[in-house]
């Protein structure tokens, strides 16, 4: 009986030596396989958000979206009036006072009023506070979508990799 213990107990022994080697293995890929995934997303996703902006007009949709958000009353107006309200300079205190009047989340009425300075309508290419909105929002779509189709995308293919990776591992 103290030879068959003795036998179960070194192949216990070993079993968990054996497991504790393979799941620290595992455990070391799947970590290094997450710090890919936050690479690659972190420099792919300014590219796909370029891509995006250039192949659909999101500005062009935003615009008329913007104004109706900013103005009350802006959808019952005619399209001479829209044109006239997108092309005109609104004082500091109105664009102010638009932004926290709209039923935008915090988060982004905080954004535009932060980032309501010439360096950003620069940045954007506008020149009216319409266009500053609408070119803000759509580079803000732009960038989350990006950002989720990267990590989706960049998700799917190392995953991937490792799981055939582990078939290959199996194969003798």
């Amino acid at each position: 009986m103290n030879g068959l213990l003795i036998a179960v107990c070194v192949i216990f022994v070993c079993c968990m030596i054996v497991g504790y080697v393979r799941g620290f293995i595992k455990i070391v890929a799947s970590l290094a396989a997450t710090l890919a995934i936050i690479v690659l997303v972190m420099f792919i996703s300014p590219y796909v958000s370029k891509a995006i902006q250039k192949t659909v007009p999101l500005e062009g949709m935003m615009k008329k979206t913007c104004l109706e958000a900013l103005v009350p009353g802006a959808k019952n107006l005619d399209e001479e009036e829209i044109e006239a309200l997108e092309t005109r300079n609104f004082t500091r205190e109105e664009q102010i006072g638009m932004i926290e009047s709209s039923n935008l989340p915090e988060v982004i009425k905080q954004l535009l009023l932060e980032n309501n300075n010439s360096e950003i309508y620069e940045m954007l290419n506008v020149d009216t506070f319409v266009e500053y909105v609408a070119g803000y929002l759509a580079k803000l779509i732009a960038d989350i979508v990006a950002f989720l189709l990267t990590l989706l995308l960049a998700t799917i293919v190392i995953r991937t990799i490792l799981y055939m990776l582990g078939i290959i591992s199996d194969l003798p």
